[in-house]
């Protein structure tokens, strides 16, 4: 394989042993991943602008210019003329650029990262059509195709404005970047969002309660601590990923009720406090796994296995073989059951304990919507927004909904 001019950049090239994609960039061979997949395609245009932004561009020096002729001087009353600089980055490196922003940005202290990094590849993946185009030429007409392509793939209404809008996100970062000139962002403004029964896109089916002897089927299915998890999130009305999270030393059990003030929420960037407050139901459920350090997480998916464990052990039919009872656990698994609970473990979880039951599928943020309705059907919309912790309560609207048997209620007193 001959050299790379100098300057040159970097080019794929297929390794037949392997059947993957690599590149070779200051004499160390990378390899991408399968040949032709958008995985090594992703990883290609990232390693390439991570090369260009260190500044490994050898160029050779320019030839000397001629000087400029002499123009007239302008005239005091003339405005100055302000022309943006194009950087000539194409879309690729510019959404490889905004997803190590985003990563570096939306990473907790703990190490954990919020659902905005998934959001962030979700609009990635969608641009990549266009990743070859320079970013400062994506316009108006080029997210209109975006739309069009979205709808096309069979892409619901709602996620694809989601993806829309955060496209016009990654926009506005690249211009405070200087990455694409400001004319972009106005002209990406103009493009009106999908309107309900204006546009072919699919409706996704609102989140509605789901039945309670469909919870209680689910939960006879499920181990002792993930049942017990669900039941707290149902009785407080809390988020499933604050759930997951909470530990002896975040409930104050000082008073009849207790106070849990969450450490790390939805909203703990804009510097708002989560405080929810225990009651004697839920007070039930939490009190046995508050028996431990203060710091540790009350629902561990560790001790959920080893009681999984020893209950296969103490029914087990058959008698253990020598090579079984000999066998040590590794100290090193590949995949090992962590501190605290995941709410996307959670939710497999479930959808494997409904099929068992044979119930309708349902998610754990059903059980708020749970929780905000049968407050707003015995107390009001005030104790479904105090319930759930909402600061405003058009938010409670979208989650605790008005009955029929409320609205019968009414009816009988009123109408």
């Amino acid at each position: 394989m001959g050299r790379r001019k100098n300057g040159a950049e970097p080019e794929m090239r297929f390794h037949a042993h392997s059947g993957q994609a690599r590149v070779r960039i200051n004499g160390q061979v990378i390899y991408l991943g399968p040949w032709d997949s958008p995985e090594a395609k992703t990883a290609y245009h990232r390693i390439v602008a991570e090369w260009h932004a260190s500044g490994e561009v050898a160029v050779a020096p320019p030839a000397p210019k001629a000087p400029p002729p002499s123009r007239p001087a302008r005239q005091p009353d003339e405005p100055p003329a302000t022309t943006a600089t194009p950087t000539g980055l194409t879309l690729a490196e510019v959404c490889v650029l905004w997803v190590a922003h985003c990563e570096k940005k939306y990473t907790r202290p703990d190490g954990s990262t919020s659902s905005t990094i998934h959001e962030t590849k979700m609009i990635v993946r969608a641009l990549e059509p266009d990743a070859t185009m320079p970013a400062a030429s994506f316009k108006a007409r080029a997210l209109v195709g975006l739309q069009q392509r979205l709808v096309a793939d069979g892409r619901p209404r709602v996620t694809v404005n989601r993806i829309v809008k955060g496209v016009r996100r990654l926009f506005r970062w690249a211009t405070v970047m200087e990455y694409v000139p400001e004319t972009v962002v106005p002209a990406l403004e103009s493009v009106e969002p999908l309107r309900k029964g204006q546009t072919e896109a699919a409706e996704l089916p609102p989140v509605e309660d789901v039945p309670e002897a469909h919870v209680e089927a689910t939960l006879a299915k499920l181990p002792r601590i993930p049942a017990d998890l669900l039941r707290f999130i149902r009785l407080v009305g809390c988020r499933p990923d604050e759930a997951c999270m909470i530990r002896p030393m975040d409930v104050d059990r000082s008073q009849s009720e207790w106070r849990w003030d969450v450490p790390s929420h939805k909203t703990s960037w804009r510097g708002h406090d989560r405080t929810y407050w225990i009651g004697p139901k839920a007070q039930a459920v939490l009190a046995p796994y508050l028996k431990r350090a203060p710091q540790r997480y009350c629902f561990s998916p560790a001790e959920s296995e080893r009681e999984r464990c020893w209950w296969r052990r103490r029914e087990r039919k058959s008698q253990m073989t020598p090579s079984q009872s000999a066998r040590r656990p590794k100290a090193q698994p590949m995949c090992k059951p962590g501190d605290y609970y995941r709410p996307s473990s959670l939710g497999c979880a479930i959808k494997r304990a409904c099929r068992r039951a044979n119930v309708p599928e349902w998610t754990t943020m059903q059980l708020r919507h749970n929780a905000g309705t049968e407050a707003r059907e015995h107390l009001g919309l005030d104790a479904a927004q105090a319930r759930l912790g909402h600061r405003q309560a058009n938010v409670t609207q979208v989650y605790a909904v008005v009955t029929d048997r409320r609205k019968r209620e009414v009816a009988r007193l009123l109408g």
